[in-house]
């Protein structure tokens, strides 16, 4: 009997441990659907892990780990031996314990690898250095490299453009107006004194070349508004006057644009005397030294605007009128003497920026809204009518600066942050 009670006795408790085990089961099937949801220790870091989690709560996992990554994933993750920000999936919680580990500087902002070019981003960067960057990316396009400074010392409102492989800057406000004229070799990477412009110092000319030649003319010295033109020859290192800018109202005219399309020079917009003509548009001929009027510019009347030209066609945009700034973006065709507005600038209203173009693109960047100084710098393709943003300007935010091409180059140097002006001078490599 006392046998036959334990045999019973016995299967009653695996009836019992079997009901036990199966309610366990049914419990936690009802429960809630996220039953992986907790942590990993990795690297020494308690990281959140929804696939095959190591311990249920974080403190758990923190006192078998030691680590202290938040609850949200947010921290620092170690990439390509630098500390880099991230919003999720975090390795380190902290800058301080990333480096520890890591080994980087821990800046988060650097370059990024994007469709093969390294681009500068100020945050959540993948590579401190630009030389890092290339070595991975693979890439050395939509870059900038920093070149000799102008020897001619910190300055503004200058003008410039280039001829047969070499740049040149002149004029503009340092401590006080100026004449000088600097020639660069991008070559040898330096700088040799030219001819001074012999025209009276002044700020916001124009410049442009054509040919083997360049052109500056118009702007403001200590007497006024002008409208003198004149033409360098750099085999010859000399000037010569050429017949004055025209305008109906005197000529006279600063803070206008200038560009060249192939054997011919155009300026428009702005004058001395406001609002009258300032939307002129003139065609300049070297060969025949004269001046011809063609279609008004049909923006809005603006000064401190920018243009470049791209194959046969001439570009102007931005610049403001009076206190509105303006980011509309213009084409001219001189073969039908005709303005096509185009796709805005996408950078937002400025004024004091610089164009240039580099082949068949074109770019604007750097300038000032009404409240702060840019460094940004955006490519025109005329094919699609679209603007890209490419590379800030490493220099620094800046208006008032110089900006022209060389061979498949583009140059950026001097300029004002309001506090200071500038005689640094960078190179774009597209």
């Amino acid at each position: 009997m006392y046998k036959l009670f334990r045999i019973k006795e016995a299967a009653v408790k695996k009836t019992i441990y079997f009901a036990l085990f199966a309610a366990v089961i049914i419990f936690a099937g009802c429960g809630d659907k996220e039953t992986n949801k907790g942590y990993s220790c990795i690297d020494g870091n308690c990281v959140a892990d929804f696939v095959n989690p190591r311990y249920l709560t974080l403190a758990d996992c923190q006192k078998a780990c030691g680590g202290g990554v938040p609850t949200d994933g947010k921290g620092y993750s170690c990439i390509n031996g630098n500390c880099v920000e991230v919003s999720s999936n975090a390795q380190y919680s902290t800058l301080a314990q990333c480096q520890a580990t890591c080994g980087g500087s821990g800046d988060t902002g650097g370059y990024n690898c994007i469709d093969g070019n390294c681009v500068e981003v100020s945050s959540s960067a993948q590579y401190s250095t630009l030389a890092q960057c290339q070595a991975a990316c693979g890439s050395q396009s939509n870059t900038w490299s920093k070149k000799s400074d102008l020897s001619g010392g910190p300055r503004q409102v200058a003008t410039g453009f280039s001829i047969a492989g070499k740049g040149y800057i002149g004029t503009g406000s340092g401590s006080s107006f100026l004449n000088d004229f600097w020639e660069f070799n991008p070559t040898s990477n330096t700088w040799s004194q030219k001819n001074n412009f012999p025209g009276s110092a002044r700020i916001m000319a124009v410049g442009f070349s054509i040919g083997n030649k360049g052109y500056i003319g118009t702007g403001a010295g200590n007497s006024g508004y002008l409208q003198d033109f004149w033409e360098f020859d750099p085999a010859a290192n000399n000037w010569t006057q050429r017949a004055n800018y025209p305008d109906a109202v005197g000529g006279t005219r600063s803070f206008a644009v200038g560009f060249s399309v192939e054997n011919r020079g155009y300026i428009a917009t702005w004058t001395s005397v406001y609002p009258t003509t300032v939307t002129e548009f003139y065609e300049y001929n070297p060969t025949a030294n004269t001046w011809s009027k063609k279609t008004n510019f049909p923006g809005s009347v603006r000064g401190w605007a920018v243009g470049f030209s791209i194959g046969n066609k001439g570009y102007l945009g931005t610049g403001n009128t009076g206190s509105s700034y303006l980011n509309d973006f213009w084409e001219y065709n001189p073969n039908s003497n005709s303005w096509m507005q185009k796709t805005n600038f996408p950078g937002g209203s400025r004024i004091g920026a610089v164009g240039f173009s580099i082949g068949n693109k074109g770019y604007i960047g750097t300038g000032y809204n009404g409240s702060s100084r840019s460094q940004d710098f955006y490519e025109y393709n005329p094919a699609t009518n679209q603007w890209t943003q490419k590379s800030h300007f490493p220099g620094g935010s800046r208006t008032g600066a110089v900006g022209f091409s060389i061979g498949n180059k583009g140059y950026i140097g001097t300029g004002s942050d309001d506090s200071k002006n500038f005689q640094d001078f960078w190179e774009y490599t597209p």
